[in-house]
């Protein structure tokens, strides 16, 4: 079993949404994720109790990992300059000069802890300028970059992710979910 924190002090920056989509892309793949909701917003659990993921979604960490757990991720809230206690960070970003400075300062950190830091540029809008400048540096340097889609505004309406047959329709949803499997990767 692997444990992962997707993490950022900022705010607003998709740890939820990576979080489930992660956890839906390994569920696609015959893995059995389990979310922990570490947010005092529980945004993953308002998608588990929309009754339609594919695997659970816990409030908290439990005292025992799910002994069929393959994968756990642990959704932590915004403003928790703590790093977690798991190796592997996904840390998202937007690429705007704010969320850049909070997560660079958030990345010093993790490194002096010698953790493993998978950075990811998240809704990325390539028509605006400073966000090709921010998304483009950070690919160079191994980031994953997610773009912005309607898709994600729709999954969130239904309390589904990206993964649900019902998106299957989707414009794009075959390159968004390519890009999931592909974190999915990183992660493993």
């Amino acid at each position: 079993m692997k444990t992962i924190s997707v993490y950022s002090p900022k705010g607003g920056v998709g740890k939820s949404t990576i979080a489930l989509n992660l956890a839906a892309a390994a569920k696609s793949r015959g893995l059995w994720p389990v979310v922990c909701c570490l947010d005092r917003q529980g945004s993953s659990l308002l998608f588990a109790g929309g009754g339609r993921l594919p695997f659970p979604v816990l409030a908290g960490i439990p005292e025992e990992a799910p002994a069929t757990a393959d994968l756990v991720i642990l959704d932590h809230m915004a403003a928790d300059w703590d790093l977690p206690k798991p190796e592997t960070l996904v840390m998202p970003l937007r690429p705007t000069r704010d969320n850049f400075a909070t997560f660079a300062d958030a990345r010093v950190l993790a490194d002096r802890a010698g953790k493993r830091v998978l950075p990811v540029v998240n809704d990325y809008h390539q028509n605006r300028r400073e966000e090709r400048f921010v998304a483009g540096e950070l690919r160079r340097r191994g980031a994953l970059v997610i773009p912005s889609s309607g898709a994600f505004s729709r999954a969130a309406a239904e309390y589904i992710t990206l993964f649900d047959p019902g998106m299957d329709r989707v414009y794009n949803i075959r390159a968004l979910r390519a890009t999931y499997l592909k974190l999915l990767e990183m992660v493993l």
